[in-house]
Formats: C-alpha cells, structure tokens, sequence
C-alpha cells in the first residue's frame, strides 16, 4: 500500500472480491488478508554520511540525527496509510493484518511472502508514489511482482 488512489482502489477490489457472496465464517475459515507498506523505496542510502552535492563544487553532510528523522517521518506516514486500509476493512466487518516494512524492497519482499506464508493472490495497483525515472531504470514494482512471483495477481490501474 502506499497512498496512491490505485492502491487504494485494488483494496477495495480485494474487499470486493471477498465480500461478495462470502459469508462470514467462510471468511474467518479460508482468507488471510495482509496489507503492507514499505519505507525501503524512500529511505536515502545507508552509507554514512550522506553527502548532497552541491552547485558550488562540494557537497553538504547530512547529519545522522537529521537521516533518522526523515526515516522516522517516513514510518509515521506509511502507519497512516496502513490505519486508512485497516479502516476501509473494518467498515466492512472484514479483519485485515497491516505490516510496516523497514528493511526490504516492496517486490522482494511480496516474493518472499508469497512463498513462505503459502499466498494464492497478490493485489496492488500500477501507479503508486514511485518517480517516472525510476521506473525506467529499474521498472515498476507491479511488473516485477506479475514476472517474478508464483501465484496469482490482481493488478488495478
């Protein structure tokens, strides 16, 4: 999840999807949903120090104490957006398990799941938070999750 408008429109396809002609035992008996948010795609290199060049021939030192504040706003914000899918399922009387992902890529980490905890369906959308730029160098986290990952998935754009 990230705050994009299609992440948030693939979990109210899962919700959907769930929902709909499921009673609610048949819920709690066969459906485990987990969303999740990942700070690894925002986080700034782990090197220090963190050197920002500069337009007069160096470059500025980020301080430490400077770099865990923006990684601690970055925690804040993606627990906000996990509260936000946590509600919409609730609403709808729908349990859903939220996890904060600090060390691990977005698609490495769906890969690993995928495989360890036995999941048959991945939902996430095309348009999220990520630059054009990166996307062309390194390509989007929907088309490595749809190549890369053994079971199916439900792509929304």
């Amino acid at each position: 999840m990230d705050d994009s408008e299609v992440a948030m429109h693939a979990a109210e396809k899962v919700l959907d999807l769930v929902s709909n002609g499921i009673t609610e035992d048949a819920l709690k008996n066969h459906f485990e949903i987990i969303a999740f948010h990942s700070i690894d795609h925002h986080l700034l290199p782990k090197v220090m120090p963190i050197t920002v060049p500069s337009g007069f021939g160096s470059g500025y030192n980020v301080p430490a104490v400077d770099y865990r504040k923006l990684e601690e706003e970055y925690k804040i914000y993606g627990k906000k957006i996990l509260k936000k899918t946590e509600n919409l399922f609730k609403q709808n009387n729908i349990d859903i398990e939220t996890r904060l992902i600090t060390e691990e890529k977005p698609e490495d980490y769906i890969e690993r799941v995928v495989k360890e905890e036995d999941i048959d369906l991945v939902a996430l959308g095309t348009k999220g938070e990520h630059s054009k730029l990166e996307q062309i160098f390194s390509g989007s986290i929907a088309q490595k999750v749809v190549n890369e990952i053994p079971c199916d998935v439900l792509v929304v754009r």
